[in-house]
């Protein structure tokens, strides 16, 4: 027993000092259960394992109108620090995108409401205070969407603007490092809506911005490419079923873009909506994803793995919307590798949503929204990369997406029954067949497989009359010609 010992002693050692079990991948999902009407719209991560969010809520002290909400979290999902903006007590304002700045402390966009509502530009500290404020618009409602830094230590701010004609406009703004304006381009048409979503800077120094254009009353996904001085140099409209709104935007790396949104089947039910352009807009792909009724896509990010996350809310009964939903996809086809609901609120009829999804250093995800108690409560969610919110002290941070070609037997080789592995990207009727070495088919199970993601089936051959040796066990999708093939040693 002596040599057993030690050898399990050693084996702890390693445990124990294993660079992986230290790198903790510490997840967490929060609401804001004492802030009333609150909602997260975008959370990102700031050094030193921080993470800051912006959305809008009640400010309990005050009392009165819904103001441009920031909280700062730390890595355990505490909150550290917590503010509220606004330059008008008497009116509402909303947050719509915060960024690291240039330097400690963020850059934030968001509105006033009202029928003169400016759009409302924050500089502020790391933990919330203002350190300047700007506002931009007319007579009419302005609401800044989004901002990011240029490249060259200003920023970017994209409006949608009610002021410049008798319809909506979208406004883009350039600004120095205080915000003080370079430049500005208006987009629209005298007849259409123009709504602005999400902007990206490209690589040569140019912008890429995604919306929704609305002309004889039938909305389309919107994408303008401008140049680095703010002149466009081409623009795409996008219409699938019905309609089609553009609501985020992503580079895929190779020049081209992913594109985000909603359309409106021919059901007249909401579907979300995907397209992969290419780097002058001409599609590569389209693929739209439901779930049961009603799904609408809000955010989506690439991932540097050749796949990309987004995010939403779904329902299970018509017009419930009851689940905030996030899936991972492959870029190259869009093919769902993995997917998970979420539930801030589990009362009925009550919906939760997720507004924006943010990839992590740790590569796992932070996502924002609101779920509905009677009223809304910002909700916000850190999990790991397989999309999980486990306790502290169980770690996925070395854990990977499945390959959707991995077949795997635990045990292998096996007495009696084995649990096979294996990953799906839809749902689907699936085959397990096993056959001997002369090529002869030995056993045969059909099954349906409603998870999405990583999956598994029982093989038992107890009651079977089989010899031991070798087989091969094949796996064949209903979905897809797709078709696996794995070696199994059955010892009986």
């Amino acid at each position: 027993m002596k040599p057993y010992s030690t050898i399990a002693i050693a084996c702890l050692l390693i445990l124990l000092t294993s660079p992986c079990l230290n790198a903790q991948s510490i997840t967490w999902q929060r609401t804001l259960d004492t802030i009333p009407n609150s909602i997260f719209r975008r959370t990102i991560e700031s050094p030193g394992n921080i993470y800051a969010a912006i959305g809008s809520g009640v400010s309990i002290a005050s009392g009165g109108p819904t103001k441009m909400m920031f909280v700062k979290f730390d890595q355990f999902g505490n909150i550290l620090a917590q503010s509220f903006f606004d330059t008008s007590d008497t009116d509402v304002y909303d947050g719509y995108w915060i960024e690291n700045a240039y330097g400690a402390g963020y850059i934030i966009a968001g509105a006033g409401e009202g029928l003169n509502g400016d759009a409302y530009l924050v500089r502020s500290d790391e933990n919330g205070r203002v350190l300047w404020q700007r506002t931009f618009g007319g007579l009419e409602l302005d609401q800044a969407r989004c901002i990011k830094k240029d490249g060259d230590n200003g920023y970017i701010l994209l409006v949608t603007t009610f002021s410049l004609s008798a319809e909506a406009d979208i406004l883009v703004i350039r600004t120095d490092s205080l915000g003080n304006q370079i430049w500005s381009t208006v987009i629209g048409l005298p007849n259409s809506i123009d709504v602005a979503r999400e902007i990206e800077v490209t690589p040569e120094g140019g912008f890429i911005l995604i919306g929704t254009r609305v002309t004889m009353g039938v909305d389309s996904m919107y994408l303008v490419k401008l140049s680095n001085s703010g002149n466009i140099a081409w623009e795409r409209t996008y219409r699938v079923m019905r309609a089609s709104e553009g609501k985020s935007i992503e580079q895929t790396g190779d020049s081209g873009f992913l594109l985000g949104g909603i359309c409106d089947s021919s059901q007249n039910n909401m579907r979300s909506i995907l397209i992969r352009v290419d780097s002058i807009g001409n599609v590569i792909w389209t693929r739209t994803y439901t779930t049961n009724f009603n799904e609408w896509c809000k955010s989506i990010r690439v991932i540097n793995d050749g796949r990309f996350a987004m995010c939403g809310m779904s329902d299970s009964t018509d017009l419930g919307f009851e689940r905030a939903i996030v899936r991972i996809c492959d870029l190259k086809n869009g093919n769902i590798f993995l997917e998970r609901y979420f539930w801030g609120s589990v009362w009925t009829y009550t919906q939760n949503s997720f507004e924006s999804v943010e990839l992590l250093s740790n590569r796992g995800f932070v996502l924002s929204g609101f779920a509905d108690f009677g009223a809304t409560r910002a909700f916000v969610v850190k999990t790991d990369s397989l999309l999980q919110v486990t306790p502290v002290g169980i770690n996925h941070s070395g854990d990977s997406l499945g390959n959707p070609a991995y077949l795997t037997a635990t045990p292998n080789p096996f007495n009696g029954n084995t649990v096979i592995s294996f990953y799906t990207h839809e749902r689907s009727n699936m085959e397990i067949q096993l056959f001997d070495l002369s090529g002869r088919q030995v056993y045969q199970n059909s099954f349906y497989s409603d998870r999405i993601g990583l999956n598994r089936f029982r093989l038992d051959l107890n009651e079977s009359q089989l010899p031991s040796g070798i087989y091969f066990c094949r796996l064949i999708s209903g979905a897809s010609p797709e078709m696996r093939i794995l070696k199994l040693a059955y010892l009986k």
